[in-house]
């Protein structure tokens, strides 16, 4: 570029036009958006001591209620695989459906609920929980799928192979199975991070209950002075 093409650029040309300046702007808005979510988080755990109690008592709550909506999943799991066949066309068919309503159960629960126990423990989120979660989301996908074939299976004209439905039906339960074991596996790591928690809790002297204020010892009645005269 020679010193009149320099001249004659605009400063918008120089900066590269309107991708580098959009993709200024993304970059900008987006680290202030970082900037922001990290300034809150900050201000929030280092709140006053008692607010990072509340929330620590928060986040062990969450664990212990997701806890439990797990192990219903798991339950209604365990009927799924529990009942007869029976009718199989219209039992693929309702089979479909339930399994669709525990991934969506179970998925909801715990991540709306994410949030609160990252406040405390982050990498327990990240490395643990999260990594768990996502496999019992493909499992139950992958459970739909199988669902689906062994319902097809059932519809091929002019009569369907039972063969072929029992198998698609027996893989179909297999991934229940799987499901049902990962979703074991993520109690289990619940309860320890419970008990971890509740070890730290115990060392740091930390206490659920709020200490009555200490009342001073009253001084002993004086007796009674007569005034002189």
């Amino acid at each position: 570029m020679t010193l009149s093409d320099v001249v004659a650029a605009t400063w918008f040309q120089t900066l590269g036009g309107w991708s580098n300046l959009l993709q200024g702007l993304g970059s900008a808005v987006v680290s202030g958006l970082v900037a922001a979510l990290t300034a809150y988080l900050v201000v929030r755990w280092t709140h006053k001591s008692e607010m990072r109690v509340a929330t620590e008592m928060d986040a062990r709550s969450v664990v212990r209620s997701l806890t439990a909506d797990s192990l219903k999943v798991l339950a209604d799991v365990q009927e799924l695989i529990n009942q007869p066949i029976g009718e199989v066309a219209e039992r693929l068919r309702r089979l479909q459906v339930e399994v669709r309503l525990c991934r969506m159960r179970f998925g909801t629960a715990f991540n709306i609920n994410f949030p609160t126990i990252a406040l405390v423990d982050e990498a327990f989120v990240l490395d643990t929980m999260s990594p768990l979660v996502n496999e019992i989301d493909k499992s139950f996908d992958e459970t739909e799928k199988r669902v689906e074939t062994a319902a097809e299976a059932m519809e091929v004209e002019p009569v369907p192979d039972p063969e072929v439905v029992m198998a698609a039906v027996s893989e179909a339960i297999e991934m229940l199975n799987a499901t049902m074991l990962q979703i074991n596996d993520l109690n289990r790591a619940c309860a320890s991070w419970l008990g971890d928690r509740n070890s730290r809790r115990r060392r740091r002297g930390l206490s659920t209950k709020r200490r009555a204020p200490e009342v001073p010892p009253k001084d002993p009645e004086q007796p009674p002075t007569t005034p002189d005269h």
